[in-house]
């Protein structure tokens, strides 16, 4: 064999080695009912070769596909057992499928839960309740793992990778999520530059010339700047300053919000995205696909930011779509807010720490001095320094810098393009006009280390004034003012005030507020008013949980909550609920609203003083004296029952024998506790051999029975028991019946022997007085009825004794149907013959509904000409033979109604036939050439019961063929099998060839 084939078979078998364990993992299993005991059954799983009944709520599903079965249920896990006489399947659990992770039992009990052992444990079955810790696979390179997310299950924790569920009673999926792994770019540190002192001589400053390297004090971070932010949104024109929020929603952010999946149809979700911090709770909310965390429209989310780097501090949250007015406070590292109805982007803002040593030396640097051109001197720039055409580069030191406090600026440095400048609006050269710069600018105080800052131009502030606040200060339009009231001392803050109708203040009711700064000044006031009126609270047997107050004094309208203190609770007693009033002054005293959850009230405020008291009731126990009385302070005695007594606890009970019966002496008791087990006299410090008994405190239900020498009559109960086997006379005996055999239900008590008096013969639960004599009784049971439901049919009566005959007929079937067969649609039945309109059937003990069901009838689509050609060839002369096939003629077990096409005559140009019955075959010879057509009509008859009648609709089919003289040609109806000759020519050729090339060969090598 060449090397080439030798290839190409091992590449075939290599895929071949590859493919197989791919199919059978792709396969069902099917598993066989020789070892399927114990075995689990999951969707699309099949038994076979089953040689028992295979039963399923009683009913045999394996009758329509013997020897097998297949689960179709694609959410139920199926268990089975073989016994003798069956296998029987039973529900195991539902299907719990793990996408990129694994399920285990939490207490590790589910070797056999998995579907395939062989394969991961993703795919398993639990019952409903089952707590199942579930595991995150290991994220790919790159990746890390974001949260479980699932449609219909909660998780214990859904950010860990290692979480518990509850299983629900139905099938589910949950789902271990991954995003990518998020690298924050490196902040570079801050370089120190030698200072120059600045020269008297005018200064010529030139956008070309090389940047000198800045101070330390100019090379800070930017105040704003968010930690590990990127850099897209940095503006070389835009100075931030301290209440300047900077936006970091780059354009990366920007993509990823707009390749954000489609939410449900139903409830949409909005995508969150944190810089700089985290979500604090995500289980109000679900990651999608690719990690984002989404919440829905009116959610509560909270956000804590990231802790500051060495050297930085939080100074706010900002948001994305500059509205900072949905956060709670957004001075505070932890806030909230509202989710809206769209995708939303937070970040939290750091700026550089100051400490108080700078501070002091940033208050001592000042502005440059006063230097003022006359009104008509023009103003000049060196020649080199050049503004850009749309920028106003006019210098003032009159202008007043905001809260931060400008900074002196030598012209010989430039600043970098991110650093705060000062900009006088009042003095505006035209483009062309040169500007001069004082050169007497220098500083007033010499400092330890100069600010060297180039000025640029900065847009208009304006003022901001708070009053009794903080917060006052310069702003530019569009600015997130943050302002925070300042408390006075026996006032309660109400709300916010401003000046201005275009102030919208995110929260006018919060001590802490922000609001866009619009192109005005404005002022803004803290208004308070005396606090609200405050009320005390008096409980008894209880505490307040929340709010807690240590003076007992609560603002009126304070929610309250209150809860039982269980060491107040009286001996004996148990808590029975609350009675809250209070004092509504002149009109009296009223009752509190408050709602109950166990021993725990809320309720809000009210206008006055509140008395609480908690309420108890007695805590009772039952006790059994047979044969005797009982004596104890308050306590009950059943009418129903006279040896049952309600005693409360903890209180003196006094117990009696009996007087002895006539030839009878009392010998002692027998004391069992609730649950029968007896307890010996001594360990409740009582002489069993007294007649009467004195138990100091009763602390637990007790059945008391005296005991007497002398005669013990016999207690025999045929189908039920007793609670005595013997009594002596007057003992109250109790009698069961046992539970009815199947298809029966209890009737009634036979008293056989004895004179014994029943209470309630019709009850299978009675008691009757132990007479003087053996009692025999006997309970009597009577069959029960069970309904027939007949679907599209009757049945000959409506309700059956267990193993009666029921017969079922089908209504006559619509047009175009035929009866097709009975179906039990409820209760294990088996029909006699399930393919005849009228059957019967053994009723069984349990309800039964029948459903007679119909198909469809034969269409004359189907009536056909057989053994002749259409469009065929026949010579003259020649034996022209064709059979006549009707829908439906093959039924020779008809129901009523069924219907057939029957074949009854035939007609080829002038000349006609007739069938009366089968075999619809016909035979012709055509001396004639020409185009003939043969028709066969078809007539409808109905089976009415007894006999085939004709209904008056007939079907015609026909057949259109040639007759030509034998010289003509091959007539095409020949039926001479060519194929044969044909293939006998083909194999002597062949033959031919290898002998050819055999004698080429021997001649060759010859």
């Amino acid at each position: 064999m060449k090397k080439r084939q030798k290839g190409f078979i091992g590449v075939m078998l290599a895929c071949l080695l590859v493919c197989l364990p791919v199919s059978q993992a792709l396969a069902e299993v099917q598993i066989e009912a020789a070892e399927v005991d114990g075995k689990l059954l999951f969707p699309e799983d099949s038994l076979v070769n089953a040689w028992l009944p295979v039963m399923m709520d009683g009913i045999d599903v394996s009758a329509e596909n013997p020897g097998s079965w297949t689960n179709t249920d694609s959410g139920i896990v199926y268990s089975a057992s073989v016994s003798d006489t069956e296998i029987v399947l039973t529900e195991a659990g539902y299907v719990l499928v793990v996408e990129n992770g694994t399920a285990a039992l939490d207490d590790g009990t589910d070797e056999s839960k998995y579907h395939k052992d062989t394969d991961s444990k993703d795919v398993a079955c639990y019952e409903k309740d089952d707590i199942i810790r579930i595991k995150a696979a290991e994220p790919e390179e790159g990746m890390v793992f974001t949260g479980w997310i699932s449609e219909d299950v909660s998780f214990a924790d859904a950010s860990s990778a290692e979480t518990t569920i509850t299983m629900p009673e139905h099938k589910t999926t949950v789902t271990a999520t991954y995003g990518a792994v998020s690298v924050e770019e490196p902040t570079e540190a801050p370089t120190e530059a030698p200072v120059e002192e600045p020269t008297e001589a005018p200064v010529e400053v030139s956008t070309e010339a090389p940047v000198e390297e800045p101070t330390e004090a100019a090379t800070e971070a930017p105040v704003g700047e968010p930690i590990g932010a990127a850099n897209e949104w940095t503006d070389p024109n835009i100075t931030l300053g301290a209440d300047t929020p900077v936006d970091t929603y780059t354009d990366q952010t920007e993509a990823a919000t707009e390749t954000e999946p489609e939410t449900s149809a139903a409830v949409d979700y909005y995508a969150v995205m944190v810089n700089n911090g985290s979500v604090d709770d995500e289980t109000t909310g679900v990651r999608d696909e690719i990690g984002t965390l989404r919440f829905t429209e009116g959610t509560e989310v909270s956000v804590t930011a990231n802790a500051a780097e060495e050297g930085q501090e939080f100074t706010g949250w900002i948001s994305g779509d500059g509205n900072d007015s949905i956060f709670t406070n957004p001075m505070s590292e932890t806030t909230t807010f509202i989710m809206p109805k769209n995708d939303v982007t937070v970040s939290a803002t750091y700026a550089t720490k100051v400490s108080e040593t700078e501070s002091s030396e940033t208050e001592e640097q000042t502005a440059i001095p006063e230097t003022q051109a006359p009104e008509t001197e023009e103003q000049t720039v060196s020649p080199e320094t050049q503004a850009p055409e749309t920028e106003e580069q006019t210098v003032s030191p009159e202008t007043q810098a905001p809260e931060t406090e400008a900074q002196t600026v030598s012209p010989e440095t430039q600043a970098p393009e991110t650093e705060e400048q000062t900009v006088s609006p009042e003095t505006q050269a035209p483009e062309t006009e040169a500007q001069t710069v004082s050169p007497e600018t220098q500083s007033t105080e010499t400092e330890t280390e100069a600010v060297t800052e180039t000025p640029q131009l900065d847009d208009e502030t304006y003022e901001v004034v708070v009053e009794n606040g903080t917060g006052s200060g310069f702003y530019k339009a569009g600015d997130t003012v943050t302002v925070q009231a300042e408390g006075e001392e026996g006032l309660e803050f109400q709300n916010w005030e401003t000046s201005s109708a275009d102030v919208q203040m995110s929260d006018p009711n919060q001590t802490t507020a922000t609001f866009i700064m619009p192109e005005e000044g404005v002022v803004v006031k803290a208004e308070y008013a005396d606090p609200a009126p405050s009320t005390t609270i008096t409980i008894t047997g209880g505490k307040v949980v929340s709010p807690v107050s240590d003076t007992g004094v609560y603002a009126v309208g304070t929610a309250v909550e209150i809860e039982l203190d269980a060491s107040t609770v009286p001996a004996g007693k148990q808590f029975a609920g609350w009675v809250a009033q209070w004092d509504d002054g002149a009109n009296g005293i009223k009752d509190v609203e408050f709602t109950t959850t166990g021993t725990k009230a809320t309720f809000n405020m009210p206008g006055g003083p509140v008395t609480i008291t908690a309420t108890y009731s007695d805590i009772t126990y039952t006790v059994l004296v047979a044969n005797g009385t009982l004596v104890s302070e308050e306590s009950q005695h059943d009418p129903a029952d006279p040896s049952k007594y309600i005693v409360k606890a903890n209180k003196e009970v006094l117990i009696n024998a009996n007087p002895n019966p006539a030839g009878q002496a009392f010998t002692g008791w027998i004391i069992r506790d609730a649950q029968g087990t007896e307890i010996d006299p001594a360990v409740l410090g009582l002489d069993a051999k007294s007649s009467s008994l004195t138990l100091a405190s009763i602390n637990q239900s007790l059945n008391f029975q005296a005991q007497y020498e002398g005669i013990q009559y016999n207690v025999k109960v045929n189908d039920g028991s007793a609670n005595y086997t013997t009594a002596v006379s007057g003992t109250n005996v109790t009698i069961t019946a046992d539970k009815a055999p199947k298809g029966m239900e209890f009737d009634y008590w036979k008293v056989d022997s004895g004179n014994a008096t029943l209470a309630n013969a019709s009850s299978a639960t009675t008691t009757f007085a132990m007479p003087m004599a053996d009692v025999t009784v006997s309970a009597n049971y009577k069959y029960k009825e069970y309904r027939l439901t007949v679907e599209n049919g009757t049945g000959s009566q409506k309700y059956f004794y267990m193993g009666d005959k029921a017969t079922v007929s089908s209504n006559y079937p619509a047009s175009g149907k035929e009866f097709d067969k009975w179906v039990a649609t409820s209760g294990n039945v088996e029909f006699e013959n399930a393919s005849r309109w009228k059957t019967t059937f053994e009723m069984p003990a349990s309800d039964v509904t029948a459903k007679a069901t119909y198909k469809d009838g034969p269409s004359p689509d189907n009536n056909q000409i057989l053994e002749l050609v259409a469009g065929g060839e026949y010579y003259t002369g020649a034996s022209i033979k064709f059979t006549a096939s009707g829908a439906g003629m093959g039924n020779t077990n008809p129901n009523p109604g069924d219907y057939r096409y029957r074949p009854s005559g035939y007609q080829i140009g002038n000349v006609t036939g007739s069938w009366d019955g089968s075999p619809y075959t016909t035979s012709m010879t055509i001396k004639a050439t020409g185009e003939y057509t043969l028709k066969v009509t078809y007539n409808k008859e109905i089976f009415d019961g007894s006999n085939w009648a004709a209904d008056g609709t007939t079907d015609t089919k026909s057949v259109t063929f040639k007759v030509i003289p034998k010289a003509a040609g091959v007539a095409t109806g020949d039926e001479t099998p060519i194929g044969i000759v044909v293939a006998i020519a083909a194999v002597s050729c062949l033959l031919f060839i290898i002998l050819l090339v055999v004698f080429l060969k021997r001649r060759k090598a010859r």
